[in-house]
């Protein structure tokens, strides 16, 4: 759980927040229901304190929409399934993944 947070932190270019004084916000896209949980319970462990950055939740109710935030800056983090960042990607766009957000998916 904690490399997963520390990998989607350094997705988020945003590593070095503990080491400022100030913390750093990162909008992260949550979803309806059970939702992101990986990112749900990292914020709710301390994990985004531990690291100078306040986890701010997102609710955004899909993938596609979540990389179309993602690419229009009104998020930092998108938790979105590999085929629309694959199709985002093969259409020119810049984005970084970081793969095993949900590998043991129940759907």
């Amino acid at each position: 759980m904690k490399k997963a947070f520390v990998a989607m932190a350094l997705a988020a270019g945003l590593f070095g927040g503990a080491a400022r004084a100030e913390e750093t916000t990162v909008k992260i896209q949550d979803y309806p229901g059970i939702g992101n949980m990986l990112m749900r319970i990292a914020a709710s462990k301390g994990f985004c304190e531990k690291h100078g950055i306040k986890c701010q939740m997102q609710m955004i109710p899909s993938g596609p929409l979540g990389v179309q935030a993602l690419l229009a800056k009104s998020i930092d983090v998108a938790f979105a399934p590999p085929e629309v960042a694959i199709n985002a990607a093969l259409k020119g766009t810049q984005i970084k993944g970081v793969v095993s957000g949900a590998t043991l998916n129940v759907f």
